[in-house]
C-alpha cells in the first residue's frame, strides 16, 4: 500500500487509469480516517479500512455527475447544486471517523459555476474535511482550483515526475533570499516542459500556503498568478522559470 506524505483538505490525482487513481484515493482516505493511525499494526485491515475498501464508509462521499429530469439520462457535468449539497453536509460532524471526504471520480466534469463554488470550500474548508479530486485532465480545472491543491501523479513514471516537482517546490521556498540558490533552482526549472511547469505552478502555490504567511505569501501568490496567466498563453518554461528566480522576500 502508497504511504503518503501530509494530505493537503484539497488534492487533485491525475493519471491514465480511473481505477488507479480511486485505488489510491482509498489508500489517502484510509491514511486520513484509520482508528489505528498511519503506522498501526492493523492499518488497512481495521472495520474502518475495510468500509473505505469497500467504498461503504459513512464519512467518504462521492461525488458524481447526476441524471437529467427524465432519471435516466447521466448529465455531462457536476452542477453547481451538488456543491452547495456537499457545502451544506461537510459542516455536519462524522458518522464514525475522526474527518469527513469527498471523493469526486470525474472532477474533469465539474462545470465553472460547480468549480467556483468548490474553490470557496478549498480556501476555507471546514475542520476536519478533505476533498480528493481525480482528473485525467487536471488543465479542465480551473488554476485557483489547482493552485488550492496538492498534486499528485498515479502511476508508472508520472509519479517520478511528480517527485521531482516536490523537490523543485522544497528547493525553491528553501532558496528564498539566497541568490546564488536561487539561480541554481532557475537552472533545474527551465528544462521542465510546459506539462511539468503547468503541475509546478499550483503545486508551489500549496507549498507556499504552508511555509509563508503576510505580506511575502501575498507577494509571491502574485507572482504565481501572473505565471499561470503566461501559461494559458504558452509562454516558454525557460522565461517562467527565470521570473520566478528574480522573486524577493521583502518581509
Amino acid at each position: 500500500m502508497q504511504s503518503w506524505n501530509k494530505i493537503l483538505h484539497g488534492s487533485v490525482l491525475t493519471g491514465a487509469d480511473p481505477e488507479g487513481m480511486l485505488s489510491a484515493v482509498r489508500s489517502m482516505a484510509q491514511t486520513l480516517l484509520c482508528s489505528e493511525g498511519h503506522r498501526g499494526e492493523a492499518f488497512g485491515k481495521c472495520s474502518c479500512c475495510r468500509k473505505i475498501y469497500k467504498d461503504i464508509h459513512p464519512d467518504v462521499s462521492f461525488i458524481r455527475r447526476g441524471f437529467q429530469k427524465d432519471g435516466k439520462t447521466l448529465r455531462s457535468e457536476i452542477v453547481v447544486d451538488q456543491i452547495r449539497a456537499v457545502a451544506k453536509d461537510s459542516v455536519v460532524l462524522p458518522n464514525e471517523a475522526r474527518a469527513k471526504i469527498y471523493v469526486f471520480p470525474e472532477a474533469d466534469t465539474l462545470n465553472a459555476s460547480a468549480q467556483n463554488a468548490l474553490l470557496k470550500l478549498l480556501e476555507e474548508p471546514p475542520e476536519g474535511v478533505y476533498f480528493l479530486l481525480c482528473a485525467k485532465n487536471p488543465d479542465a480545472l480551473l488554476p485557483t482550483v489547482r493552485s488550492r491543491c496538492g498534486i499528485y501523479h498515479v502511476g508508472g513514471e508520472e509519479e517520478a515526475e511528480s517527485e521531482e516537482i516536490a523537490s523543485l517546490c522544497r528547493d525553491y521556498l528553501a532558496a528564498l533570499g539566497d541568490e546564488l540558490a536561487l539561480l541554481r533552482w532557475e537552472a533545474r526549472a527551465e528544462k521542465l516542459d510546459m506539462a511539468a511547469m503547468r503541475e509546478l505552478i499550483p503545486a508551489l502555490s500549496a507549498a507556499a500556503a504552508e511555509a509563508l504567511r503576510g505580506k511575502a505569501l501575498l507577494s509571491l501568490e502574485e507572482q504565481l498568478r501572473e505565471c499561470a496567466a503566461m501559461l494559458r498563453v504558452n509562454v516558454n518554461t525557460r522565461h517562467l522559470a527565470a521570473m520566478l528566480a528574480t522573486y524577493r522576500n521583502e518581509e
